[in-house]
């Protein structure tokens, strides 16, 4: 018979549980790889902070937000 461990930490007879386990774990590292990548094509968060960052490049402006800011707490 079969042994493995899952990641609860309970040792499995069954190759059936095995096999699940097993398949379950990639399923989710797979999941995971799809976020990521949906994550970096459809919503570009690094761009759009990039591209709000240059329109507020100018130092006497972003010291002015800055006040802005700690005023309204």
């Amino acid at each position: 018979m079969l042994k493995c461990i899952s990641t609860t930490k309970f040792l499995l007879q069954d190759p059936f549980e095995c096999e699940y386990l097993i398949f379950i774990a990639g399923e989710s590292i797979h999941l995971a790889r799809d976020f990521g990548y949906v994550c970096e094509t459809e919503f570009p968060a690094r761009q759009v902070a990039e591209y709000l960052c240059r329109q507020h490049s100018d130092p006497a402006e972003q010291y002015r937000r800055k006040e802005l800011i700690l005023a309204s707490k």
